[in-house]
């Protein structure tokens, strides 16, 4: 199973997210601050294999950065709200984030997650 760490003060949109990984077989680790997720990360003792997060949370930036420098096959994953789109270095994709939770999005979303993890263009 592969370890999916996500981080946004969205908590909707990380119960949403987190739901349709889990239904698809990945272990969702749901974090809302940076402090969260690395109480979270310490307490499991798990690696995980993707960090997706929103780069307006205090610290996430950087975060995602020293854990992309400890462990250099870590894909991470930035999403950004639709309306304001951000180029961040180091980060493998991103991801406008939607204001709707149907089918479609969800299908969206776990596909684009699943073609990053599988090395595959995600543009």
């Amino acid at each position: 199973m592969r370890n999916i760490l996500l981080i946004d003060s969205d908590l909707g949109f990380v119960f949403w997210l987190g739901h349709i990984l889990s239904g698809a077989g990945f272990e969702a680790l749901p974090a809302k601050s940076v402090a969260d997720a690395i109480a979270l990360l310490s307490m499991l003792a798990i690696q995980i294999d993707l960090l997706i997060f929103n780069p307006y949370v205090e610290g996430a930036v950087n975060f995602a950065a020293d854990l992309k420098r400890a462990d250099r096959h870590l894909k991470t994953m930035a999403v950004v709200p639709e309306e304001m789109p951000v180029e961040l270095s180091g980060v493998d994709a991103s991801k406008g984030k939607i204001n709707r939770f149907d089918v479609p999005a969800r299908d969206e979303w776990l596909s684009f997650i699943q073609r990053l993890l599988s090395n595959t263009k995600t543009a």
